[in-house]
């Protein structure tokens, strides 16, 4: 299953998991007034640590520039 599903989707279903969890993250910092290690948690990281790392590598920066480049929060 592993093996058919990397086919169709280009990533494991870890990696696949994993950017979700980060594409919610980045929804959550945009929209919420809520702290980077709370969002993290939030959305199932272990630590501030691992979810900072894993964001910087998915997006290119850090969750907490997100929240500066974020447009006004409602």
């Amino acid at each position: 299953m592993s093996a058919q599903f990397k086919q169709c989707f280009g990533v494991s279903i870890f990696g696949y998991l994993r950017r979700r969890r980060l594409e919610a993250a980045r929804e959550l910092l945009r929209r919420e007034d809520d702290s980077v290690a709370r969002i993290g948690y939030r959305v199932g990281f272990d630590s501030p640590a691992a979810f900072s790392t894993a964001y910087k590598r998915q997006f290119g920066h850090s969750p907490s520039q997100e929240t500066r480049l974020a447009p006004l929060r409602r």
